[in-house]
């Protein structure tokens, strides 16, 4: 899943295609995310969550 994912977030940017192909998105879910930044001292605020941005996933994904 992870392989479609990036495949979905960078297939429309030819004209950059080199530079975004050394950026990685998809790799880990929110709490994976909060557990390694709390793991290092950071304090995630209590309301934080994941954020899904509609455009991306209308223009993008879909």
């Amino acid at each position: 899943m992870q392989d479609a994912c990036e495949f979905l977030s960078k297939k429309d940017y030819t004209d950059n295609r080199y530079s975004e192909m050394h950026e990685t998105f998809c790799f880990r879910s929110f709490s994976e995310w909060k557990k390694a930044l709390e793991d290092i001292g950071f304090v995630v605020h209590p309301d934080s969550n994941a954020y899904k941005n509609p455009w991306i996933i209308e223009n993008r994904f879909k």
